[in-house]
């Protein structure tokens, strides 16, 4: 979304906070209509409002003020420096907060600061900021994206990470056609990554596109930990990694159409709910639309919960269906039962696909090959069947005439 977007967003957010149900549907379907973006940001906010609890008054929240009364808004941040941090732009606005780029004046590189948004300045949200640095910077690995430092500023909590120049997954699906070897090559390194977190005993809980980086190199991060969930006192394993119990009996975290069924129905989860998540990603970058599609939120969780996705593109390889398919099942026991052995299968559907083209090109060798050797078999065999057909046809020659009658003849 554009900062003009969000800002609208914002704005309908403030008007329909207070309002019941079916007035409040009936507005943003009004303000809304033929914007699905829009649509979608005004009801993240209204769950998130709804999660955290009424923690400031809504004229506050509609108006985009702090608690003091002063307004705060992104661009205000321009400039400003953070330690050895010096804010020059903003990279994206959401939900939850902005993320400006910045430049570390102290090791002279690039960072992202992602500042958690002033409508969620609440206990609750300043807790899973906080759960967030905590999660990421304990995690050590190629394709989770880096935390380096977080603090708080004029009241504000702030997390600072590398740099990741290329945008997100759906930017990366966006930019040009893609062919389902280079999206799984892409995406097994994220689900290495996520192996390796469960393997530490910890649950993403909100596997999306938005929450993969893709840098200009093809380098892919996966970030956003702040729904995740520590495994206390237990053995960290993919298998058995479950989550904290919820704040409140039945609670539903994650985002709507990126849920497991059992994410969706607030009940206890485990790492196979990620494993869920990444599948219906890894659909929606080869099919080219979700698996789970409807026409509210509550469609949706009604066709993650109940429904089959269509089957993917036919050139999508059988192998490589087997393996989304078996991701998305119904009941966790029949999906992978850790994410380990999803990248397990997936690098193998990599490695057959390379192997294929050479075991082809040495097929049509051996083909031409054996045509060659047939067709001077044929000579051989046609040569040989006309020398004996001339010489078993042939007429011979009469004997030579006896001397002494030659020489008579010569008198």
């Amino acid at each position: 979304m554009t900062p003009n977007e969000h800002r609208e967003a914002k704005e309908l957010f403030g008007k329909v906070l207070d309002l019941e149900p079916q007035s409040c549907a009936a507005i943003l379907d009004e303000a809304c209509a033929g914007r699905p973006h829009l649509r979608h940001e005004v009801d993240s906010l209204l769950v998130a409002y709804q999660r955290a609890g009424t923690f400031i008054d809504g004229p506050l929240v509609a108006h985009g003020l702090s608690p003091d009364g002063v307004r705060t808004t992104a661009e205000t941040m321009m400039g400003r420096t953070l330690g050895p941090y010096r804010i020059d732009s903003i990279i994206g606005e959401g939900g939850m907060g902005v993320v400006y780029h910045a430049l570390d004046r102290k090791l002279n590189r690039p960072v992202a600061i992602k500042f958690l948004s002033d409508e969620l300045a609440n206990p609750s949200a300043r807790r899973r900021f906080q759960r967030e640095a905590q999660v990421a910077s304990s995690l050590n690995h190629p394709h989770i994206l880096t935390v380096h430092d977080a603090g708080e500023f004029e009241g504000r909590q702030y997390l600072v990470t590398e740099f990741v120049d290329g945008g997100t997954l759906i930017d990366w699906t966006h930019a040009e056609p893609r062919t389902w070897r280079q999206t799984v090559e892409l995406l097994v390194d994220v689900a290495d990554g996520l192996a390796a977190a469960h393997q530490a005993g910890i649950l993403h809980r909100d596997i999306k596109p938005a929450n993969i980086l893709i840098a200009k190199s093809g380098y892919a991060k996966l970030a956003d930990f702040g729904l995740a969930k520590p495994n206390e006192g237990s053995t960290p394993d993919a298998t058995h990694a479950r989550a904290e119990v919820p704040t409140r009996a039945g609670a539903v975290v994650g985002s709507v159409g990126y849920m497991s069924p059992e994410q969706a129905l607030g009940r206890a989860l485990d790492a196979r709910s990620d494993i869920f998540a990444f599948g219906v990603v890894l659909y929606e970058c080869l099919a080219g639309r979700p698996p789970f599609p409807g026409a509210s939120d509550l469609d949706v969780l009604h066709a993650v919960v109940y429904r089959q996705a269509e089957a993917l593109p036919a050139d999508v390889p059988l192998s490589l269906r087997m393996v989304v398919e078996k991701a998305l099942e119904k009941d966790p026991s029949d999906r992978f039962q850790s994410m380990r052995d999803m990248v397990v299968d997936l690098r193998c559907v990599v490695r057959q696909s390379a192997e294929a083209p050479a075991s082809s090109a040495a097929m049509h060798r051996w083909n031409r090959a054996r045509h060659l050797l047939a067709a001077v078999a044929a000579l051989v065999v046609f040569a040989a069947a006309s020398a004996l057909f001339v010489s078993r046809f042939r007429q011979p020659a009469g004997p030579p005439p006896p001397l002494v009658h030659a020489a008579h003849q010569l008198r």
